[in-house]
């Protein structure tokens, strides 16, 4: 009888980029199925079942249409394991699946603070997180969503749009996927947090670089409003009361590098006939902590790194990461698709291996 209850209203989700996705060994009877799209085809199904109203679905996930890609996702596992067609109509007429981006840097539980914040309070608070004061949430949704989800009322940064592309355009490229280029380049030179990152100034020169020389010219905004954006994105690194640890950033790089680095790189080739180096160099840092060599064990989908290691060959670096972007099933997209991306890439890894990262990327700045 889970989430058959009258009081359940909204689901909200963050399973991260690589929790949105079809698993087709997921069947109706596990118990429970896998992946998170399968166990909410389930409760669905069952809420259906008990003769319950829909829900209000949130994903927060950084994936493009977040909502559209899990509605779809849910309804390819409902077609499966052939559910019957009311709750297939059901599911599409009385369930909505908003489109979501949610914006703001949480690092955690504040161990150090925690015994001062517990006694302030006068009780023990297993809960406490601490975040930066910026948030924001931005969620597709009319007039009637916001009376039955009156965040905004209560003072949280939520703005209801018609269309939630422009804002996530600007912060998964910005943003995030200036926090996923950075974190393999900074964890190999023995930094452990953003602000250890940008207290090296080689870094800080690298992602203000490629922030604004490759992926700032290929959004299409205003390119001024882009800039100030970007500045004020980038100042939220330096906060000093964020300990923002580079091995949780790096959970799942794989994917995130595909949805939040891959696209500009992709743009800068088809839009502007050429190749965006720096996030080249990103990847090549990516693949470089995966590889059998760098000590790092990676908080991401076993088979996938175990695929990197095994098939990493340092006397042939350029058919090594040719075989992982076309053939390895990694990705969605073949980014040899960009001409050049495999070679450039490959030429990184080289300098990575024989001259370590500090001084490949010394190399890379022209330092």
């Amino acid at each position: 009888d889970f989430g058959c209850g009258d009081e359940l209203r909204f689901v909200i989700s963050n399973t991260t980029e690589a929790g949105i996705v079809y698993d087709p060994t997921c069947r109706f009877d596990d118990c429970p199925p896998a992946s998170f799209p399968a166990k909410l085809t389930r409760l669905l199904w069952q809420r259906w079942h008990a003769g319950k109203p829909g829900l209000i679905l949130l994903p927060c996930e950084l994936i493009a249409n977040n909502g559209t890609v899990l509605r779809d996702t849910v309804l390819r596992h409902a077609a499966d394991w052939a559910l019957e067609e009311d709750f297939l109509r059901w599911l599409r007429e009385e369930n909505r699946f908003c489109n979501t981006l949610v914006d703001r840097i949480v690092t955690g539980y504040p161990a150090a603070q925690a015994p001062r914040l517990n006694a302030e309070n006068g009780y023990e608070d297993a809960l406490l997180d601490t975040a930066e004061p910026f948030g924001l949430w931005v969620i597709e949704g009319d007039e009637a969503l916001s009376r039955e989800f009156p965040a905004q009322k209560a003072g949280l940064p939520v703005k209801f749009v018609a269309d939630h592309h422009p804002y996530k355009e600007q912060k998964v490229r910005i943003l995030n996927g200036s926090h996923t280029g950075m974190v393999p380049i900074a964890l190999q030179m023995g930094c452990e947090t953003v602000m250890d990152a940008f207290n090296t100034p080689a870094i800080e020169r690298f992602i203000n670089d490629m922030v604004a020389e490759e992926v700032i010219p290929m959004i299409e905004e205003d390119q001024d409003e882009l800039k100030r954006f970007a500045a004020g994105i980038l100042e939220r690194f330096y906060n000093p009361f964020i300990k923002h640890m580079l091995r949780s950033i790096s959970l799942n790089s794989l994917s995130k590098w595909e949805a939040r680095n891959y696209p500009t790189v992709r743009d800068n080739w088809f839009k502007a006939q050429r190749i965006a180096a720096r996030e080249c160099f990103t990847f090549a840092a990516l693949m470089t902590l995966y590889s059998p060599k760098s000590g790092f064990e990676p908080d991401d989908t076993k088979e996938f790194v175990e695929y990197i290691r095994a098939n990493w060959d340092s006397a042939d670096v350029e058919a090594t990461i040719s075989k992982i972007v076309k053939e390895s099933g990694i990705f969605t997209v073949d980014f040899s698709e960009v001409p050049g991306f495999v070679p450039t890439v490959a030429g990184y890894v080289r300098d990575i291996e024989a001259l370590g990262m500090k001084d490949a990327l010394k190399k890379f700045l022209g330092e």
